[in-house]
């Protein structure tokens, strides 16, 4: 984190990455990680 610095989620790169990954996907793929949307 860069003192004074903006919120990492408002800054160019940011959105272009969250427009790349989706992040349950992203998150399933990790080892010891799953996602469950609560559906049944």
């Amino acid at each position: 984190m860069v003192a004074g610095g903006k919120c990492g989620g408002n800054t160019i790169t940011g959105h272009i990455y969250e427009g790349k990954v989706d992040l349950a996907t992203f998150l399933n793929k990790q080892g010891n990680y799953s996602v469950d949307d609560g559906r049944a």
